[in-house]
């Protein structure tokens, strides 16, 4: 018997991928096998603990089928026991783990590349709830379904191709990858076409033509593709390739499409380039013009720089490409061309081609002309209107335009120009032929021109003048008519008249004429060839001769006589000839000379008729004769020597004039005196005037008949003696210090007198001061002082260098930024103008060089940008030398405004313009021209001159002259040279009211008085505005009323007349100077050591600190309200000074001078009797008016001294530096 427990049994596993190691893998079974022992007992039965089943295959065999899924244990024992021996077991333990998954297939037959699949099935085995498929090693979102399924979301590259590898993983434990699938990729293609505008596109491409081209992508979801191109052109973005203009050197290209999500994906298409058939759709211009060569620029498209035109009518010269789709042809097209012009573009090959044509109708202009006679036949007659007319066809333009080449002139007309006036010039040129062309104003390539020929017309008189010829010689005669021309001849008894063209309607002719013609002359007037002819016949009738007589006296039309030693002019006017000389001859008395001057004999003849006769040179039978008589003249008193007839006296004074006869009686106051004939101009009468006699005597002179009578009366003074008082005052106002010997001769010849006699004395010039000096002028202005000391001291022209001193306080320069080489001149020029007219002085002054520097006007140029002309001199030949600030009535006084406040006389502006006209003057050269430009070298002896490129020519705005109230002024127009803006501006200003009463003002200050009354002033001004005879400015007069105004003579015989001024230092010390006869004792005459004494005082010749002078003529003594201008420089220290220097010149300290005031003097002689020195003294600087007090005063202190030298001294220096003295009265 066997025993069960004597068997056993052990269990071996194995996988399907080998011998199982103790593991199961989820889902895959396990072959299990029960090896028994041997024994009687072989078959197995099985059981299971744990996930999973167990199934027998046989009796010792077995399948463990895991579970689908891992269970919460993954523990499992599998038990295999003997089937009839339970208690015989054998167990074998099993862990559970992954199944390796494998992929076997999935649902998409072919994945798109760029295409996402979403919730796709995928195949295989092993699939467990954590399983994760991948795809090319990228792991895709996988949902499980069951162990043979799961479903994934799979995204197919845009650049996948062939296939992807798809490959299953499980987790752990156990799991891993499984067997990979490839998963087949649809593949991806381009597919291209191309259409040209025309249809498809057979691989070629016209230039300037666009081929568009397609492209269907398969295979994958992105269709956008890349376009790219090999060789020439270009390709848009949506497949548009455009050719290139041009045709290149290698006419192959390449278009590729390439897939933009994958650029391994592209498909090429190959393009030969070739020429396009060109089409013209336009032209410009529209229509062409025959007759011309015109460049024609057509529109299109197609066009290629090979590109020609072809044309029906005329020629192409050129075709210029421009672009595709313009080209310009040089089309002529000939003058007879007509109907349409045919137009068609041709390319070359490849490709290329003749394109369409363009249809245009041909544009003409045709000129026709017409003149009087009809149509014209290509000639003009000179003078003569020809007319034309243009015609335009196939134009879109109509306005004509003409252009004459040639002589003539060229009138347009009609509303678009159409015709034309041509007339040919009067005169022939020298050139005869002209063309006249009409061309469209719009177009002027569309041209015609008309030739003519100029021919001379037919000439045609229609008047001539004078009407009557004279005989005797050839006359101008002027016709009037046409035709004229310079060969125009005057055809008069067969023969060629000497003719003289003028224009082509006058001529002129000489035509002679026999002394003996008589009637009619018959002339006709002649042109040459070309053209031209015979004109009209015209006539002239020939004028009989006459002479007849006229005679004229001095005091015109003869009555038939003629006075003694007079002449009687005889005229004959000669008619009817053109030889007008007569010859003259007398009959009786007296005598004719060749050109009929009467004679009449000095004395009466026995026979006192006389006749005269002309008789024709040419013809004496043609003669004229004149009756006179002879009678005694008529005398006429011009001048007298004596001027003056000193009362009781018996003086022989010879009287001048005229008609003086050996019978001719004077008669004083209507009574005969003794008389002598000396010449018919000159008598001797003895004149005899009582003592007591004043006033005039009435002078007559008597003729005898025949003819004869009484002249018109003559006035001869009685000279009367001055008064003292009145000779010595009007010498201070008019000299630079009266002397006994002057206060004599003014007393005896008086006031109007010695002004007479002062205005026409010569003047005193200085000598010429230069910048080499003499060496005893430390400078040259030293030199000038000296010189114009010694003229103002001993000089004779007093009144000229008293009123030039005046001047010079007026018109302020100063010697020391100008020099003594400069001042000199303007010195002289002062006096030279003393007593012209007050605008003469302000055009010297103005022009003066002098004053131009110390003023700025020289070298003052017209203003660039913002700068401004100098204003400098403007200014004060305004407010300082001619006007003053504010406006003026004619008495001096202010006029003011409505709210009483002064008026200005100008404004900024005009002083801005003023300054204007004065630009441009410079120095003159050596010889008085002017220089090229400004800053030229000094010239102190030629006035200015004027550089016009540096003159201000434009408008200026100057003073009011008619109304000074208004600022409007009056405008210089531009464009004048400089002297002309200087005249302008200077006579402007002298226009001005203001300039009478300031200037007055200002002399009368200077010369007589520092108060003037208004009525003074404006009586002055008066004569400064009008000096009785039209004349404004006139200085004579200006000065002669100054002087003569009895303000200025109230102190002759008033002595409390409140007349005066204080004498300024240089009229103090000449006025000592004359009085006591200082003389110059200087081996060089010079005078200059004067200067050293004046400086103390304030004042030096010419030597002013500025402009204004030493003194304002308007200073009023501080604390009064006297105007006294000279007591501006007065002050304690000048009249200490002043004592100073009396005493000095007393001593007879002065340096190159000696006063003679000894006791053997002149002054000494009187000194014995004080009151006879000091009387005389007096006479001479007090005008004899001293006061008493200050008069018993000096004689007191003079008696004191014994030593009659030193009581002249004392005498003096008393009388000189007392203030009654000082203030001249």
């Amino acid at each position: 018997m066997y025993s069960q427990g004597q068997q056993t049994i052990q269990i071996t596993a194995t996988n399907p991928d080998g011998t199982n190691t103790g593991t199961a893998r989820v889902g895959v079974p396990v072959s299990l096998v029960a090896t028994v022992s041997a024994g009687p007992y072989q078959v197995v039965n099985w059981s299971i603990t744990g996930g999973g089943s167990v199934s027998a295959t046989s009796n010792s065999a077995a399948t463990y089928t895991p579970p689908l899924t891992m269970p919460s244990s993954t523990s499992v024992t599998i038990t295999a026991y003997l089937h009839s021996a339970p208690s015989v077991t054998q167990s074998y333990a099993l862990s559970l783990i992954y199944p390796v998954p494998s992929v076997t297939s999935t649902a998409i037959p072919q994945a798109e590349p760029g295409y996402t699949y979403t919730n796709t099935n995928v195949n295989g085995v092993g699939f467990v709830p954590g399983t994760v498929v991948s795809a090319n090693g990228a792991a895709l979102t996988t949902t499980y379904k069951d162990w043979n399924h799961v479903s994934v979301t799979l995204p197919t590259p845009a650049t996948a191709s062939g296939f992807l590898t798809l490959q299953a993983a499980n987790p752990t434990p156990g799991g891993g990858s499984g067997a990979s699938y490839n998963q087949p990729v649809q593949p991806t293609s381009i597919v291209l076409t191309a259409t040209n505008p025309d249809g498809t596109n057979t691989g070629t491409a016209r230039l300037g033509v666009n081929v568009n081209v397609a492209a269907v992508v398969s295979g994958s979801v992105s269709k956008t593709v890349t376009w790219s191109v090999t060789g020439s052109g270009s390709i848009s973005g949506s497949g548009v390739y455009t050719p290139p203009s041009s045709m290149p050197t290698n006419g192959n290209v390449t278009i590729t499409a390439t897939l933009t999500s994958n650029p391994a994906v592209s498909t090429p298409y190959p393009l030969t380039l070739v020429n396009p058939a060109p089409v013209i759709t336009s032209m410009s211009p529209l229509n062409a013009p025959a007759g011309s060569t015109i460049a024609v620029t057509l529109t299109g498209h197609g066009f290629v720089p090979g590109t020609t035109i072809v044309s029906n009518v005329g020629s192409i010269g050129s075709t210029t490409y421009q672009s595709p789709t313009s080209v310009v042809a040089q089309l002529t097209l000939p003058a007879s061309a007509t109907g349409n012009l045919s137009l068609q573009a041709q390319n070359p090959a490849p490709g290329g081609g003749l394109g369409a044509a363009l249809q245009s109708a041909i544009s003409t202009l045709q000129i026709t002309a017409t003149n009087a006679a009809g149509t014209n036949t290509g000639t003009a007659q000179l003078g003569v209107p020809v007319n034309l007319t243009a015609t335009v066809a196939n134009s879109q333009y109509a306005v004509i335009s003409w252009t004459l080449q040639g002589a003539g002139t060229l009138v347009r007309s009609g509303n678009n120009g159409q015709y034309a006036t041509y007339t040919a010039p009067t005169t022939m040129p020298s050139n005869t032929n002209v063309s006249i062309t009409a061309s469209l104003s719009s177009y002027s390539a569309l041209a015609t021109t008309y030739a003519i020929s100029l021919g001379n017309p037919i000439p045609s008189v229609a008047s001539a003048t004078p009407t009557q010829l004279l005989t005797g010689g050839t006359q101008s005669v002027a016709l009037a008519g046409s035709g004229f021309m310079p060969g125009t001849v005057v055809l008069f008894n067969g023969a060629s008249l000497p003719t003289t063209y003028t224009n082509y309607n006058s001529a002129t002719v000489q035509v002679p004429v026999a002394a003996n013609a008589t009637g009619t002359l018959s002339l006709q007037v002649q042109n040459p060839s070309p053209g031209g002819g015979t004109g009209n016949t015209f006539t002239e009738s020939v004028m009989p001769n006459t002479i007849s007589l006229t005679a004229t006296d001095a005091d015109g039309t003869n009555t038939g006589t003629a006075e003694l030693s007079t002449n009687v002019s005889m005229v004959a006017a000669v008619s009817g000839s053109e030889q007008t000389a007569v010859n003259w001859s007398v009959a009786g008395a007296g005598s004719i000379s060749s050109n009929g001057v009467y004679t009449a004999p000095a004395a009466l003849p026995t026979n006192t008729a006389v006749t005269i006769t002309a008789a024709l040179a040419s013809n004496p039978a043609i003669t004229a004769s004149y009756s006179l008589n002879v009678i005694n003249p008529i005398a006429v008193i011009s001048g007298s020597s004596p001027s003056l007839a000193p009362a009781g006296e018996s003086t022989a004074i010879t009287f001048t004039g005229t008609g003086f006869v050996p019978s001719t009686v004077v008669l004083v106051n209507n009574t005969p005196v003794p008389t002598t004939y000396q010449s018919a101009t000159s008598v001797v009468a003895e004149v005899t005037v009582s003592p007591s006699d004043t006033g005039n005597l009435s002078i007559t002179a008597q003729n005898p008949a025949p003819g004869g009578g009484t002249s018109l009366f003559y006035l001869e003074s009685i000279s009367a003696s001055l008064g003292v008082r009145a000779a010595a005052r009007i010498l201070d106002q008019t000299t630079f210090g009266p002397t006994s010997a002057l206060i004599s001769h003014v007393q005896q010849e008086g006031i109007d007198a010695w002004l007479s006699e002062q205005f026409n004395t010569p003047q005193t010039v200085l000598a010429p001061v230069y910048s080499t000096h003499p060496s005893y002028c430390s400078a040259a202005e030293y030199c000038t002082e000296s010189e114009w000391y010694q003229a103002v001291l001993t000089g004779n022209d007093q009144l000229r260098q008293r009123v030039a001193f005046a001047l010079s306080e007026l018109y302020v320069i100063s010697a020391f930024p100008i020099t003594g080489v400069g001042v000199t001149p303007y010195i002289n020029m002062l006096a030279a103008d003393a007593f012209t007219n007050w605008h003469q002085i302000m055009t010297d002054v103005t022009l003066s060089p002098a004053m131009g520097i110390y003023l700025d006007m020289l070298d003052s140029h017209s203003p660039t940008g913002t700068e401004i002309a100098d204003e400098n001199y403007a200014r004060e030949f305004m407010q300082l030398f001619n006007m003053g600030i504010y406006l003026l009535n004619q008495d001096g006084s202010l006029q003011l405004d409505g709210n009483g406040n002064p008026i200005p006389a100008y404004t900024e502006a005009q002083v801005e313009a003023f300054a204007r006209a004065f630009t441009g003057w410079t120095y003159a050269n050596a010889d008085g021209s002017t220089p090229s430009s400004l800053i030229g070298v000094p010239n102190y002896f030629h006035p200015m001159v004027a550089v016009e490129a540096d003159h201000d020519t434009n408008p200026k705005t100057l003073l009011n002259d008619t109304d000074p109230t208004s600022y409007k002024g009056t405008t210089l127009p531009s464009g004048q040279t400089a002297e002309q803006d200087v005249q302008d501006a200077i006579t402007n200003v002298f226009n001005h009211p203001n300039v009478p009463p300031f200037v007055s003002k200002q002399l009368i200050q200077h010369l007589v008085t520092s108060m003037p009354s208004p009525g003074y002033i404006s009586r002055v001004a008066s004569v400064f505005t009008n000096d009785g005879n039209g004349v404004r400015g006139n200085m004579t007069a200006v000065l002669n009323a100054i002087f003569t105004d009895p303000e200025a003579r109230a102190g002759d015989t008033d002595a409390s007349a409140d007349v005066g001024k204080l004498r300024e230092p240089i009229l103090w010390l000449t006025a000592v100077m004359r009085g006591l006869g200082v003389t110059n004792t200087d081996p060089n005459n010079y005078y200059d050591q004067l200067s050293t004494y004046l400086v103390p005082l304030g004042e030096r010749p010419f030597a002013a600190s500025s402009v204004f002078n030493f003194f304002s003529p308007s200073y009023v003594i501080p604390g009064t309200t006297l105007n006294a201008p000279e007591f501006g420089i007065e002050n304690t220290a000048s009249v200490a000074t002043l004592l100073t220097l009396a005493d000095r010149l007393m001593m007879n300290k002065f340096v190159s001078f000696n006063v003679d005031l000894s006791a053997t003097s002149s002054w000494g002689q009187m000194a014995s009797t004080p009151s006879v020195l000091v009387d005389a003294l007096g006479t001479l600087f007090m005008h004899a008016e001293m006061d008493p007090n200050i008069r018993a005063s000096i004689i007191s202190e003079v008696s004191s001294v014994t030593d009659l030298g030193q009581r002249v001294r004392l005498a003096v220096y008393l009388v000189i530096t007392a203030s009654q003295y000082k203030v001249s009265h």
